[in-house]
């Protein structure tokens, strides 16, 4: 993220733009590309704390879920919004259509984006309970889990 382009108040040169496009669809790329290492970091949690209750495998469907989602997200934005962006460059001075296209891609980014952290905070919430319930781990990890949770999903909602 920390990669990530933010839109800016100046017009951009298409040199600039250029660039942009280069970025956006690089930074969203990589994103795309590190889902899978982050499924495999939860399956091999998930194999660690199994028990025949089953709560952390629910865990690891309600996050691949999550996964899912945060997989669309990211060419809706660096894909989808890119060609958006080169369309409104493109028309000119009456280019209220594709604001609003672009105001709805960033409204289905967002959307998936949402869907993402309350996958995961419920995901994290389950791992954390089994992790409490079957003293797996050092303590630290289960209570920053079981606070985590909830204060990601009020702030999201918020």
């Amino acid at each position: 993220m920390s990669l990530h382009p933010v839109a800016g108040a100046h017009p951009l040169t298409p040199a600039q733009f250029d660039k942009l496009t280069a970025l956006l669809i690089g930074v969203h790329a990589l994103a795309i590309a590190g889902v899978p290492f982050s499924f495999l970091g939860a399956l091999a949690l998930t194999r660690r704390l199994d028990s025949p209750a089953r709560l952390a495998l629910g865990a690891l469907v309600i996050y691949a879920l999550g996964l899912i989602a945060v997989v669309i997200a990211p060419p809706m934005s660096g894909l989808v919004g890119t060609e958006i962006l080169h369309h409104l460059i493109a028309r000119g001075p009456d280019r209220e259509q594709w604001r609003t296209l672009m105001d709805y891609n960033f409204l289905i980014n967002q959307a998936f984006s949402r869907i993402f952290v309350v996958a995961s905070g419920a995901a994290i919430a389950l791992w954390s309970f089994v992790i409490v319930r079957h003293r797996s781990f050092p303590p630290c990890p289960h209570i920053y889990g079981l606070a985590l949770a909830p204060v990601s999903g009020v702030a999201h909602l918020t």
